[in-house]
């Protein structure tokens, strides 16, 4: 069973995200989490807006999101903390953001061995069943005697 999974909300915030300039910047926040399963939600912000015109949030803004959750994601399924690098992630974008609306991004590990992860996630604004965008993306998992050596 994963450490992390045990460890108090705040401070797995302050561990995955607010470590992380690139997360922080986004304000992510996590809201839940179990084994192999992590849910990120990204609050609306005017400095992450694609189109002032329409006030939805950039493409790249989503995607990050849809990244740093799998990848944390992984970590629910693993016994000690590792490092994770994003293979490949390939994300359909169902239909645009609406201004003023938060991002949320679940994310489930579907396959795990030593070495990778495959990981599926929607990002959605409170409806699953109507995805702003879908993914699917394959992971590294690295050792720290792994990158020492």
């Amino acid at each position: 069973m994963s450490a992390i999974i045990d460890m108090p909300l705040e401070k797995f915030q302050t561990y995955f995200i607010e470590s992380v300039p690139q997360y922080r910047a986004l304000q992510l926040r996590a809201v839940a989490r179990g084994a192999g399963y992590l849910a990120y939600d990204m609050p609306w912000a005017e400095s992450l807006v694609g189109d002032p015109a329409s006030g939805e949030v950039h493409e790249c803004a989503i995607t990050t999101l849809i990244d740093a959750v799998c990848a944390t994601a992984i970590q629910t399924r693993l016994d000690r903390n590792f490092r994770t690098a994003t293979l490949d992630l390939r994300v359909d974008f169902m239909r645009k953001s609406r201004a003023g609306r938060t991002i949320s991004c679940e994310a489930e590990v579907l396959r795990l061995d030593a070495d990778t992860a495959v990981v599926r996630a929607v990002a959605h604004e409170g409806e699953k069943a109507d995805p702003l965008a879908i993914s699917t993306g394959s992971f590294a998992i690295i050792s720290l005697r792994k990158a020492a050596s």
